[in-house]
C-alpha cells in the first residue's frame, strides 16, 4: 500500500499508511469564533468513520484546528481507540480535556521523533505563540504540514527547514485568516490576500516539494458584522495558479476526496467543484442573538480584573496602566448594538463615557462581553474581524487585553516574561509594528 491522503474539510486530512490513520485538526460542523466563521463546503465525513481513525494530531487550539464539539461526538466507545497526539505546552488543558473523553494520549516535546509505528514517523515542531507543523515520514516520503504556521520570519523558516529538509509533499493556508480593516479599507485586503499568495510560494521555493495541496482556507467570515472581509479572499483556484507558478505540482482535494501519493491526480474535477461553492451570496450569516446591557458588561468587566490580577503582577499592571502610550491606557469603546461608548482600564474597570473623542474601538456588546468571559476572547476578535478600529486604536485594545491571550497559553503578565525573550520579541512585533493588514 502507498502513503495515501484524504481531505476532510478545512485543515483536516488524513494521512493513511498500512495501520495507520493519522487525522489531522478535524473539524467538521458548525461555525467558529463566536459565530464568525463557518465552513465553505459541507463536510463528507461521518461520525461512524472516527472507528477507523488511529490518531487525532492537533496543530493549535483555534476553534477552526481544535473542535470541542467535533470531539464529543465521537461515539464513546471509539474515543478509547484513538490516541490523540499534541505538543507540550505549559498550561496542558487541551490534553487533559482529552482525557475527560477517554482519547488515549501522545504528548510530544518541541521537534521529539515518534514512530507510532516502525514505519510511520512523526515529528511536531513549534512555531512562537501556539502553533505548530507536523512532519509525517512514511516509505521515503516526507509530508510537510504547515496548517496556518505564521513563517515568514526567515529565522524561523530556515530552523524548520533544518529539521525538515526537501519534502515530498507540502500542505499550507492560501487565504488571509484575521480582520484585515474596515470594510473601506480594501486595499489592505487585496494585499493580504496577495501576501498569503506569496508566502506560499515562498514556502515552495524553501521546501521544494514535488506535490503542494493547498488547504486549511476553506471558509468564509459568516457574520453580518464581518462579511465585508469575504470580498478579497483568495479561493482555491487562486491558490491552483500560484502553485503552477513554481516547479511544485498542484494537488487539489475537495471533501471526501483522496490522492495516493505520487500517483496522477486531475485537480480540474475537484476545481469546478470548489467554484460552485464560492458564491457567497447565498451562504447563511450570522447575526448576535445576545445582548449585554451596560451593568452586565459592568459585572463581566470586574471578574475579569479580579481574575486577571490574581494570575498576574497586579502591581505592575496598576502601574502600567498610569503610562500613557506605551502602558495599558484606557481604551474607548464604542457598542453598535447598544449605541453606548464605554471606557476600560485596570483602575476604574468599565464606565460609561462622555468624551466627545472618537472611540478606540467599535464592537457590538456579545464580542466584548466574550473578551471579558475567555482568555481566548480578545484572539478570536482579532481573528474573526467582528470589530471596526483604526491601527492606533488596535494596538491599545490588545495591549490593554493582552493578559487573557498569555493565561491562555501559560504565561503570566510579569517581570519573568521578560525571560523568555523571543516570545517577548514577537509580542512587541504584534503591537507596535504590526499594522493592520500587514
Amino acid at each position: 500500500m502507498k502513503p495515501l491522503i484524504r481531505f476532510v474539510n478545512h485543515a483536516s486530512v488524513i494521512i493513511e499508511y498500512n495501520k495507520i490513520k493519522l487525522m489531522s485538526d478535524p473539524w467538521l460542523f458548525g461555525t467558529a469564533f463566536n459565530e464568525g466563521w463557518s465552513l465553505l463546503c459541507e463536510t463528507t465525513f461521518s461520525l461512524n468513520e472516527f472507528n477507523q481513525i488511529t490518531h487525532i494530531w492537533f496543530s493549535h487550539e483555534h476553534p477552526d484546528h481544535f473542535s470541542p464539539n467535533v470531539l464529543k461526538s465521537i461515539p464513546e466507545d471509539v474515543r478509547k481507540r484513538i490516541t490523540i497526539v499534541y505538543q507540550k505546552t505549559n498550561d496542558n488543558k487541551i490534553l487533559e480535556f482529552c482525557k475527560k473523553l477517554d482519547f488515549q494520549i501522545l504528548e510530544l516535546s518541541n521537534l521529539e521523533p515518534c514512530l507510532l509505528t516502525e514505519d510511520f514517523e512523526i515529528i511536531i515542531g513549534q512555531v512562537p505563540y501556539y502553533d505548530s507543523w507536523l512532519l509525517v515520514k512514511v516509505e521515503d516520503k516526507k509530508v510537510l504540514n504547515i496548517n496556518d504556521c505564521v513563517i515568514e520570519d526567515r529565522r524561523i523558516a530556515s530552523k524548520i527547514f533544518d529539521i525538515t529538509g526537501k519534502v515530498d509533499v507540502l500542505m499550507t493556508q492560501f487565504s488571509y485568516a484575521e480582520w484585515i480593516g474596515i470594510p473601506e479599507d480594501k486595499t489592505l485586503r487585496i494585499n493580504a490576500a496577495q501576501e498569503k499568495l506569496n508566502e506560499v510560494e515562498n514556502q515552495i521555493n524553501l521546501f521544494k516539494p514535488k506535490y503542494t495541496i493547498p488547504f486549511a482556507s476553506m471558509v468564509y467570515f459568516s457574520h453580518i458584522e464581518n462579511s465585508y472581509m469575504n470580498d478579497s479572499i483568495n479561493t482555491v483556484q487562486d491558490a491552483y495558479n500560484t502553485i503552477k507558478k513554481t516547479l511544485s505540482s498542484p494537488i487539489i482535494l475537495f471533501p471526501g476526496e483522496e490522492w495516493e501519493i505520487d500517483s496522477f491526480y486531475n485537480s480540474e474535477k475537484s476545481l469546478k467543484n470548489y467554484q460552485l461553492v464560492y458564491n457567497l451570496d447565498d451562504k447563511i450569516y450570522n447575526s448576535t442573538q445576545q445582548k449585554f446591557d451596560v451593568n452586565e458588561l459592568k459585572s463581566l468587566s470586574n471578574k475579569y480584573i479580579r481574575k486577571t490580577f490574581k494570575r498576574n503582577n497586579k502591581l505592575l499592571m496598576i502601574f502600567l496602566s498610569y503610562i500613557p502610550y506605551i502602558g495599558l491606557s484606557p481604551l474607548t469603546i464604542y457598542l453598535t448594538d447598544l449605541n453606548q461608548k464605554l471606557i476600560f482600564d485596570f483602575i476604574n474597570g468599565l464606565k460609561v463615557c462622555f468624551d466627545e473623542k472618537d472611540c478606540d474601538v467599535e464592537m457590538d456588546s456579545d464580542s466584548l462581553a466574550f473578551i471579558f468571559k475567555f482568555d481566548w476572547g480578545l484572539d478570536t476578535l482579532t481573528v474573526n474581524g467582528r470589530l471596526r478600529s483604526t491601527n492606533e486604536g488596535r494596538k491599545k485594545m490588545i495591549k490593554i487585553f493582552s493578559t487573557g491571550p498569555l493565561n491562555n497559553m501559560g504565561k503570566k503578565f510579569g517581570f519573568s516574561l521578560l525571560i523568555d525573550l523571543q516570545f517577548c520579541i514577537q509580542i512587541f512585533k504584534r503591537i507596535f509594528i504590526k499594522k493592520v493588514g500587514a
